[in-house]
């Protein structure tokens, strides 16, 4: 149930707390917040013994009547506009001026081993923003944008870094930062974009809040040995695991939107896949310990297939890939399979390969 103080000229709102007193008070249209200074308090001369620390108003109104107070897990300030005021509609007769969450803010943690500059590029709506306490003391307010800002700040090595507020992010980018543990909590809905190649995580845990996630990048972080993957990522587009240690994967054929799946260089075993992934264009899994991987005819789209140096022992195998890709109608781009223990083909794995290759596509076997 909402509860509201009102404030107006003539019944300001004082908040009696010794040196930490405050006043809201209306006056011209605007709602000014002040502080006590000295022991004179508000009895005293402005910028002596208080000061004005902040105003609000809504722009071309005149009216003199604010409220403030909680409503659906909010901390509102509103102003009237006529004189129904608030027991009139909203935005017609009163509007809202102000809202801040009554609720935990939800936050990311990064750990980090740096010395110097850490930096991250932060993405969001541009009247959004989150506050960073960068473990040192100090933090600072960082007004997100859809292009991304960039947060920097100098750290001495043992920092733990906390994004707070964010909720509001859509993408967070920071590679090659030293960070060694990414703690991100499942409730960031509108979170798309993950970058964090190129650090020293050993392990990632995804969220089943992240509902909008479209791309995953935790490409060469060199002790990265479990990456744990959601069904319910159904925006997926872009999955990028290169170069780090990984011995396994789990996908999900609700990942409808997947365009990118790129493995290669780790010691993967198995890698599960999807008829379900009918907008795919590449698969990389080249220098893996893959001993078989299912191409579908349903993936009419791709352009790039790669499993090069691998452990597709068996010709079936290889047969099978070249079947699929062939019934696909791959037009052009190129499929590798040479290398490693990868068998040769035979049969109707050899016939593919060449109705494959007439229609332009560039197909290296053993």
């Amino acid at each position: 149930m909402a509860q509201y103080q009102e404030i107006s000229t003539a019944a300001p709102l004082t908040l009696v707390d010794g040196a930490c007193s405050f006043r809201l008070r209306a006056e011209g249209g605007v709602l000014y917040y002040d502080q006590i200074i000295t022991a004179n308090g508000f009895g005293g001369d402005e910028g002596v013994d208080w000061n004005n620390i902040d105003s609000s108003g809504l722009p071309g109104v005149t009216r003199n009547v604010f409220r403030v107070g909680s409503r659906g897990g909010y901390y509102v300030t509103d102003q009237e506009m006529t004189t129904t005021g608030f027991d009139g509609a909203e935005n017609t007769h009163w509007k809202n001026i102000s809202e801040q969450s009554l609720t935990t803010p939800t936050s990311i943690t990064l750990t980090t081993t740096k010395v110097g500059t850490f930096a991250m590029t932060l993405y969001g709506s541009a009247l959004e923003s989150v506050n960073v306490n960068w473990g040192d003391a100090t933090n600072e307010d960082v007004t997100l944008s859809p292009t991304g800002v960039v947060a920097s700040h100098a750290v001495t090595g043992a920092n733990v870094i906390r994004i707070i507020g964010a909720e509001n992010l859509t993408g967070i980018v920071s590679t090659s930062q030293s960070i060694t543990v990414a703690n991100i909590i499942s409730a960031l809905p509108l979170l798309e974009t993950i970058s964090l190649g190129g650090n020293l995580l050993t392990s990632f845990t995804g969220q089943v809040g992240w509902v909008a996630l479209s791309s995953l990048d935790l490409n060469s972080n060199a002790s990265l040995t479990s990456v744990t993957t959601c069904e319910e990522w159904v925006a997926l587009t872009a999955l990028s695991i290169n170069s780090s240690p990984v011995t396994s994967l789990t996908t999900y054929a609700s990942w409808t939107s997947l365009i990118n799946l790129i493995v290669p260089n780790s010691p993967i075993t198995s890698l599960e896949t999807h008829a379900e992934w009918t907008g795919l264009l590449i698969l990389r899994a080249e220098n893996t310990s893959v001993a078989n991987i299912i191409a579908h005819p349903e993936w009419t789209s791709i352009t790039a297939f790669y499993s090069t140096s691998a452990a597709i022992i068996s010709s079936t195998n290889i047969n099978n890939i070249l079947i699929a890709l062939d019934a696909s109608g791959m037009v052009g781009g190129e499929i590798r399979l040479h290398g490693g223990a990868n068998a040769a083909p035979t049969g109707a794995g050899v016939t593919a390969k060449a109705n494959l290759t007439g229609r332009g596509v560039t197909v290296q076997t053993n």
